[in-house]
C-alpha cells in the first residue's frame, strides 16, 4: 500500500524537487513536504566563476546532485536530466520518447532511470532504452569543473 501511494504521488506530482514540483510550488499550488528542502537552481550566468571547457555550459552546482540522485534542469530551453551514479555524472535528454514524460522525475537505480509516466527505463550512460529497443534518448558529455557540473550542449 505504501509503495502504491508513493508511485501515485510521483505520477501526479513528480519527485519532491523535480521540475513539476518546483512549478507547482512557484504558483503556490504545492507546499514543500520537508522542512529545509531546497529547490535545485541552475547555476547559469555569473553564479559560477570557473573557466569552462570549450563547448560546455555550467548547468548545476555539484552539491545539487548527490550520489544516487537524478535532477532535472532546463538550460537554454533544453530539458536535461543530470544523474550521479557513484560519483560519475551523466546527462541525458529529459523527455521520454514514449509519452513525453520527464525522465529526470523518475527513480534512479544503478545506471537505470525509469520514466514516471509509463515505466520505460533508460541507461544514463548511453541513453539506451531497456524497455523498447531503438527508443533511445540523446546523452550529453558531462564534466565537473570545481563545484560546477558542466554539460557539452549541441
Amino acid at each position: 500500500m505504501r509503495l502504491a501511494r508513493r508511485v501515485a504521488r510521483i505520477l501526479v506530482l513528480g519527485r519532491r524537487n523535480g521540475y513539476r514540483a518546483r512549478v507547482l510550488r512557484a504558483f503556490g499550488l504545492r507546499r514543500d513536504p520537508d522542512e529545509g528542502a531546497q529547490d535545485v537552481e541552475p547555476a547559469g550566468g555569473g553564479a559560477v566563476d570557473v573557466e569552462l571547457p570549450a563547448g560546455f555550459v555550467a548547468v548545476l552546482d555539484a552539491s545539487a546532485v548527490p550520489p544516487g540522485e537524478i535532477v532535472e534542469v532546463i538550460h537554454d530551453g533544453t530539458p536535461l536530466a543530470v544523474a550521479n551514479v557513484d560519483g560519475e555524472l551523466y546527462a541525458l535528454d529529459n523527455v521520454c520518447p514514449h509519452a513525453g514524460g520527464p525522465i529526470g522525475d523518475g527513480e534512479l537505480e544503478g545506471h537505470l532511470v525509469t520514466c514516471p509516466f509509463h515505466g520505460w527505463s533508460f541507461d544514463v550512460r548511453d541513453g539506451s532504452c531497456a524497455t523498447v529497443e531503438g527508443m533511445d534518448v540523446p546523452t550529453f558529455e558531462v564534466r565537473q569543473v570545481d563545484d560546477a557540473i558542466c554539460v557539452r550542449m549541441p
